[in-house]
């Protein structure tokens, strides 16, 4: 958990390599000092995705942690200087990730590794907003404390996504589809030319889960936002609150999605990110 003047993060991950895989090629970073979170699901068989989510998800978050910093982040994080900084901010993001296709493509022919690849899945977060960028079919997912309510906020870079748009197979059935598992964009791809950045509005309390799709595949939305509202609504927690009890709730909602994906099959690797925007306050020391 940090503060950072009226600016408070909690987070919580786990990653897990599923009850059929015998290794796990996903990777996730965590910086709740700069408010940076990231997914990545390697592609390209045995060691090669190992390899690319890996590079993704150290070399992205260290970089962009590290330019943040220089921008003097404390007042980012304020709002006092943010407007100011918004397209150096967004110039990081692009940079970094360009950068990290580009390594994941020399490391590959270094390697042998010609089919090395990862899809990738980040939000760096701030007051009242974050920016989002998602490359493949690793997703993001906020709940609405105030609606109660759970909202992808990604679209999948996938050939039954784009199969979907186009009217070919409905929803329900690019669930179960063949060819469920071609991604249309992916780091380390020699076509890959830009990210799609959003901005998007979060308000105290909200949650943002990032994840894999061993997770998304495993569960519907409807189980993720049944995880996220019996952890937030359940008795156990509001009496934890009435004896001051501490409890890390994306933690905890981050254990029990895993869990149920195993539970429910386990069939890919999993790997879950939640971060929860706490109240806008400064706590008494």
């Amino acid at each position: 958990m940090t503060i950072y003047s009226r600016f408070l993060l909690q987070s919580g991950s786990k990653t897990d390599i599923g009850k059929i895989r015998d290794n796990n090629e996903d990777s996730f970073y965590i910086n709740d000092k700069f408010g940076i979170y990231i997914v990545a699901d390697g592609i390209g068989g045995y060691k090669g995705g190992e390899i690319a989510s890996k590079i993704a998800t150290e070399y992205i978050g260290e970089r962009i942690a590290k330019e943040l910093e220089s921008l003097n982040f404390l007042d980012i994080k304020s709002n006092k200087s943010l407007q100011n900084e918004e397209n150096t901010i967004l110039e990081i993001i692009k940079t970094s990730i360009l950068e990290t296709n580009f390594k994941i493509i020399k490391e590959s022919l270094q390697k042998d590794l010609y089919n090395m690849g990862t899809t990738i899945v980040m939000a760096i977060c701030f007051n009242n907003f974050f920016y989002l960028v998602n490359i493949g079919d690793s997703r993001g997912y906020i709940w609405s404390n105030k609606d109660k309510k759970l909202e992808q906020i990604t679209e999948d870079d996938s050939l039954v996504n784009d199969m979907v748009k186009l009217g070919k197979i409905s929803v329900e059935e690019s669930r179960d589809h063949r060819l469920k598992n071609v991604i249309t964009k992916y780091l380390g791809s020699p076509d890959f030319s830009k990210p799609i950045i959003k901005k998007i509005n979060w308000a105290s309390n909200d949650i943002l889960i990032l994840c894999s799709d061993g997770l998304t595949n495993m569960l519907e939305d409807k189980e993720i936002e049944s995880v996220i509202y019996q952890n937030i609504e359940s008795k156990f927690y509001t009496e934890a609150l009435k004896n001051g009890k501490r409890r890390n709730r994306p933690q905890e909602i981050s254990n029990a999605l895993v869990d149920l994906t195993n539970q429910s099959g386990g069939y890919d690797n999993i790997t879950s990110v939640v971060i929860e925007n706490k109240e806008n306050h400064i706590p008494p020391l």
